[in-house]
């Protein structure tokens, strides 16, 4: 799941640099055409960003829960991941 949010905000960004292109400036129909495809898209890469930020968390919990001798720090980690999971699934579930 995380390359497939990976992909959609790869894709999401060329649309949008798309927008800047001197061809598609100069064409009505084209840039219509992909200001429309972009438009389409921003409510699944907001999904893709919130999901992202929640990989990138859950990454960094499970590294201090991993390497950390805290107790405070791991049960926090462990507590905010037990927190995220649940929106994560169903962030995914959106997809």
């Amino acid at each position: 799941m995380e390359e497939q949010v990976k992909q959609i905000l790869s894709k999401f960004e060329e649309i949008t640099e798309l927008l800047t292109d001197e061809k598609v400036l100069a064409d009505p129909s084209c840039y219509k055409e992909i200001a429309k495809e972009r438009s389409e898209m921003e409510e699944v890469v907001s999904v893709a960003k919130q999901l992202q930020d929640i990989y990138t968390t859950l990454e960094d919990d499970e590294a201090v829960i991993n390497a950390n001798d805290d107790a405070e720090l791991v049960s926090l980690a462990k507590t905010e991941r037990e927190e995220l999971e649940p929106k994560r699934e169903e962030l995914e579930q959106k997809l």
